[in-house]
């Protein structure tokens, strides 16, 4: 599909790839990509297969290039600003013809980040998905999690490698004890942080998870 573009809330123009399907549904997802400095970018293998798996079954999607990945305008700024570039993402696809909600946002690593931040400034994100929650990475990588999020109500996913170093299964389940349900762990075996291989399976938990939790 053709890149487009659009801008942040802060007025950047950034790069994407929307797809709005003929039969949609009316919900609509935004995808994000890994941390732009290891190589994250909207066309790493995983953001493709999941973009087409949700247009097949009714949803709009754009995924798009945070701040300073390739044709995006601006700077890579470790998580807190790119908020705004997810947050310009939303409104556009808000913006289409006959997208009118459930609005979700699957992010990957850094991308899950800062899909969360943004769920706490946008209530229109009522669906969450994160696929290899970064929680054990160096200072600095990303901004500080918060600790209190009893009271996000929105549906949400956690996605994890059966072998993520970044993500062990038994540091997500005491860090989500502090998050509100409803919430759902689903653990890709033999696999790890970078689901190699795996990105049909991914692609089916995510579809799966929306369609039950938020049409």
């Amino acid at each position: 599909m053709p890149k487009m573009s659009f801008a942040s809330r802060d007025g950047l123009t950034l790069e994407g790839r929307i797809t709005l399907p003929p039969d949609k549904h009316g919900g609509g997802v935004v995808l994000c990509h890994p941390h732009p400095t290891f190589g994250g970018t909207m066309d790493v293998w995983l953001l493709p297969q999941i973009q087409r798996a949700l247009a097949a079954e009714g949803w709009s999607v754009l995924r798009f290039n945070f701040r300073g990945v390739e044709g995006s305008e601006g700077e890579h700024s470790g998580g807190g600003p790119e908020v705004a570039d997810l947050l310009g993402a939303l409104d556009h696809l808000a913006s289409a013809e006959g997208v009118t909600g459930p609005f979700a946002v699957v992010g990957w690593s850094f991308g899950a980040v800062v899909g969360l931040f943004s769920c706490m400034q946008d209530p229109r994100l009522t669906g969450y998905v994160a696929m290899g929650f970064p929680l054990m990475v160096p200072p600095g990588m990303i901004p500080p999690l918060p600790v209190d999020l009893g009271s996000w109500s929105a549906a949400k996913l956690f996605v994890v490698g059966e072998y993520d170093a970044w993500c062990p299964t038994d540091s997500l389940e005491d860090w989500l004890a502090g998050v509100g349900d409803p919430k759902e762990v689903a653990v890709v075996k033999g696999t790890d942080h970078f689901f190699f291989d795996q990105d049909r399976e991914v692609a089916a938990l995510v579809t799966s998870f929306l369609a039950r939790t938020t049409v």
